[in-house]
């Protein structure tokens, strides 16, 4: 290919990249639009078939001799593989291979490739017709071994695109089918054409009839087959009939597939129980173990339980009144009891009579008797309490567990001694075997020093009675306590008319709730805020309210914050101080002047000016104007508050109208003594300066969806992705190179699952000074 040169900045160079990409080769052009020389070209090169050559220094062979593809559907591509080996007793070098015919492509072959004595490698021949009819073309490949070049024939027949659909069976027959069941067919779509066919709807005809399975738009292959249900539903008896229609781009569309059925009434119930057998373990004689017996109705129709025996008389049953009638899909619970008199395995058996085909329905029933074991444990057995305050009460929960392997029933929980009392278990109550329950025994001492006490529990149990000693020490009255950070407030000097804020926390060292009742501040410019009493801080605890100084007046003020409470140190004083001071209000701008120097017309530059509150009280910067037309202010929202010793700042932007210089004044009006202030701009507009390099390809003769460009600063990378999502068009516009620099592009491309091709072969480009 000949590169073409333009006699303006720009040029032309046209390359090939070559890659395989899946089982196709994407072969294209590229071209680039800058100012550089001319630049060699890579081209792509293929391999072709050979003949075997005797053993006598390099010796080719090449399986098959000829290559015929057959039929293939125009734009589909059909693939055969070609060995290539070495049969010779020196290295074998191919320097060249080469494909004649627009339809036929090689692709796994670099020249020039060295092949040992002995050894054998393998490249791809493809046929991708673009029309129907036949068509010829051969492999030529050149190498070190006579003869040379081999060359081998290929031939094959484009076919042209043809779109059938089937549907099978075409029609479906459910015959009869109980009212309130399904019945389902399936239905198997085949492309039987050479193209793809894309399915768009299936559409049911007849109430009784719905489709599942299958999610469209659906798009088959060649060849390729999908199954979808068709399901028939009667709600009522007699035949029925519809139509399934299936709309796609098939030349033979629609396809239609009929469906026929007869809704009957066959209901019949069905049982089925779980558990299927009953084992109630070890019983204690005299007491009862249960289990729930589930019956279930997986029938049509329902299902009437008439009768419902047990065999052996340690068993019996309870529940819902024979008859029961069980509704399909639905069921109901019978318990299945075990209550042994005597020890040893006892068997037995649960008999239900129904209407259903398998009656009567045995459940094996098993239990093993026991001698009952009345044991009953309280835990702890020691309660402890420490000391308690006079007048206040502290609880341990008592657990009682029956530890037998019968019911103990239990009478009465008695405490001794005055300070302890028994509460939460209602009496009489029985405990199952393993069961578990407590109350609470409470000491309530009313007087100083140790107490002790028992609670005896009486019942069944054969180790009745259960004790459970007790013991606490009765102690004063916690008292509360108060302590103030800091002890006094000095303020400082704040400006007339603001207000400065601090901090107190009031803290409780005490051991009883410290309860503040009341917050006074004397002085008119002294506030408090975040105290609402009256207001509780328990022992170990603090809260934090805020005391505020507004002054009025120039000069010191003194007072006190004052607080009321339940300790014994009430009321306590916390001494206040502050000195007013006259305002202040001064604002200044930096720099105050701003020289942009020489700006492209159609661009923009940007400086910062900052505004400082160099005095002691709020400034309220209400308006920022700039005079000419080249120049803007941002990034500041007015009206804008800055407090003393902050900060604000505005961008005033520069962007020329025309060429030359251009001057304005920004005038920042504020409530300080010393507005406006006063910010001078001056700037240059100047001619720009604009540079590209515009790329250009052939399109590839396979199915890509668009190619990514890649630039360097260097030859042989590393390259930068220049566009971030992959461009369908084949040309793209380098719009951010700098003139004197020179770049170097290649230039990928990317199928629809994402599979990027191989670097193209590279072009470089100069761009020139002004």
């Amino acid at each position: 290919m000949k590169p073409i040169l333009y006699l303006t900045k720009t040029f032309m160079v046209k390359l090939h990249l070559c890659k395989a990409l899946r089982t196709k080769c994407l072969a294209f052009s590229l071209v680039l639009l800058a100012v550089s020389t001319n630049l060699a070209l890579v081209g792509c090169t293929g391999l072709t078939s050979a003949s075997t050559k005797p053993p006598q220094g390099a010796s080719m062979a090449i399986v098959p001799s000829s290559i015929a593809f057959g039929s293939v559907a125009v734009g589909a591509t059909n693939t055969q593989n070609v060995r290539v080996g070495n049969v010779g007793d020196a290295n074998l070098v191919i320097s060249q291979a080469t494909v004649a015919g627009t339809a036929f492509r090689l692709s796994g072959l670099n020249v020039p490739l060295t092949i040992a004595p002995g050894q054998s490698m393998m490249f791809t021949a493809s046929f991708t017709p673009t029309a129907a009819g036949p068509a010829t073309g051969n492999l030529s490949v050149v190498s070190n071994a006579p003869p040379t070049p081999v060359t081998i024939a290929l031939s094959g027949t484009g076919l042209a695109t043809s779109s059938q659909l089937s549907a099978s069976p075409s029609a479906l027959s459910y015959g009869n089918v109980s009212v309130g069941t399904t019945a389902t067919h399936i239905v198997t779509l085949t492309n039987g054409g050479n193209s793809s066919v894309s399915i768009s709807q299936i559409t049911p005809t007849g109430a009784t009839f719905t489709v599942t399975g299958l999610a469209l738009p659906l798009t088959l292959s060649a060849g390729q087959t999908a199954g979808f249900n068709v399901v028939f539903s009667p709600t009522s008896l007699g035949s029925q009939s519809g139509t399934v229609t299936i709309l796609s781009t098939a030349s033979n569309s629609p396809a239609t597939v009929s469906a026929s059925g007869s809704g009957i009434a066959t209901p019949t119930p069905s049982i089925s129980v779980a558990p299927s057998s009953i084992a109630f373990g070890t019983v204690a004689i005299g007491t009862t173990n249960t289990q729930t017996v589930r019956v279930s109705n997986p029938g049509n129709a329902n299902l009437v339980i008439s009768q419902a025996t047990v065999a052996g008389t340690a068993f019996s049953v309870s529940g819902p009144s024979v008859p029961v009638t069980i509704a399909p899909g639905q069921s109901m619970t019978f318990t299945v009891g075990f209550t042994p008199s005597a020890g040893g395995l006892v068997t037995g058996s649960l008999s239900l009579a129904s209407n259903a085909p398998t009656t009567p329905l045995a459940i094996p029933l098993n239990g093993t008797g026991l001698a009952p074991s009345l044991l009953l444990s309280a835990s702890p057995s020691v309660l402890t309490y420490g000391n308690v305050s006079v007048g206040t009460t502290a609880m341990h929960i008592v657990t009682l567990t029956n530890t037998g392997n019968s019911n103990v029933s239990i009478s009465q929980i008695t405490p001794t001694g005055a300070a302890f009392t028994v509460t939460g278990l209602a009496l009489p109550l029985a405990l199952s075997a393993g069961q578990t329950a407590g109350f609470n025994v409470v000491f309530s001492p009313t007087r100083l020093g140790s107490q002790s006490g028992t609670v005896t529990i009486l019942s069944t149990a054969s180790n009745s009675p259960a004790t459970v000693s007790a013991s606490g020490s009765g102690i004063a009255t916690p008292t509360p306590s108060i302590s103030v950070a800091p002890s006094s407030i000095a303020f400082g000097t704040v400006a007339i008319g603001t207000t400065n804020t601090q901090t107190v926390r009031v803290s409780n060292p005490g051991n009883a709730n410290l309860v503040i009742s009341q917050a006074t501040v004397a002085g008119t410019v002294f506030s408090v805020s975040g105290l609402s009493v009256p207001v509780t801080v328990a022992p170990g605890q603090s809260m934090t309210f805020t005391v505020g100084f507004t002054p009025s007046a120039s000069g010191l003020v003194t007072a006190s914050l004052s607080l009321a409470s339940n300790a014994p140190t009430t009321p306590i004083a916390i001494p206040l101080s502050g000195t007013g001071l006259a305002a202040s209000l001064l604002l200044s701008a930096s720099p105050s002047a701003l020289s942009f120097g020489d700006v492209s017309v159609g661009s923009s530059g940007t400086q910062t000016v900052t505004l400082t509150n160099t005095g002691n009280s709020d400034v309220s910067v209400s308006q920022v104007t700039p005079t000419g037309a080249a120049f803007s202010v941002t990034g500041l929202a007015l009206p804008v508050t800055v407090s003393p010793g902050q900060t604000a700042s505005l961008n005033v932007v520069f962007a020329p109208l025309g060429v030359g210089s251009q001057t304005s004044t920004v005038t920042i009006r504020s409530t300080a003594s010393n507005s406006p202030a006063i910010v001078s701009a001056a700037g240059v507009g100047i001619q720009p300066v604009a540079h590209s390099a515009t790329l250009s390809w052939d399109p590839s003769t396979s199915t890509v969806v668009g190619y990514y460009v890649y630039r360097g600063a260097q030859s042989g990378g590393p390259y930068t992705l220049l566009n971030s999502s992959s461009v369908a068009a084949t040309g793209y516009p380098d719009l951010t190179v700098q003139a004197g620099l020179t770049y170097f592009y290649v230039v990928t491309a990317v199928d629809s699952s994402a599979v990027e091709s191989a670097f193209s072969n590279e072009v470089s480009a100069t761009i020139p000074t002004p």
